[in-house]
């Protein structure tokens, strides 16, 4: 078995320098209900090693604590703007930013697990989103497409 700490400190550290907007540590540690969710059915569902656990956890209270970075300045971009194009492209930014933190996460989260756990994980924690465009009112707790 790979050594996992050589595998996802580099993933960490790069993670840092890419998307580190104030010093780590700066922020609450404290994850957000839906990483919270994620994190026990990631410890539930595929049982990970001590190891693994540590490392997968670590990665998401850094994800958890820069996307809450990421909120924080953009609510205090929405409150200072008064050019609503320059706003609006700003918040397209920042989306991003946040959407490619959480990809990020998800990434690295993926390198850490064994093949057996990965097969799991992305069945049923993180499957991928169909392919299939919807539009309209439609009930979405019962649609197949909007529930997985």
């Amino acid at each position: 078995m790979k050594c996992l700490s050589s595998t996802i400190l580099p993933i960490i550290y790069v993670f840092c320098a890419f998307f580190s907007l104030s010093p780590i540590g700066a922020y609450s540690q404290e994850m957000n209900d839906q990483d919270k969710r994620l994190l026990e059915n990631i410890r539930t569902q595929l049982r990970p090693d001590t190891v693994q656990m540590q490392e997968i956890r670590q990665l998401i209270r850094l994800c958890s604590s820069e996307v809450a970075a990421l909120e924080t300045e953009k609510k205090k971009i929405q409150r200072e703007s008064n050019d609503e194009e320059l706003l609006q492209t700003q918040l397209l930014v920042f989306n991003q930013k946040i959407k490619d933190a959480r990809d990020f996460r998800d990434i690295g989260i993926e390198s850490i697990l064994r093949t057996e756990q990965l097969a799991v994980y992305k069945a049923k924690i993180k499957p991928d989103k169909p392919q299939v465009l919807h539009f309209g009112l439609h009930d979405k707790a019962n649609c197949n497409i909007c529930i997985k």
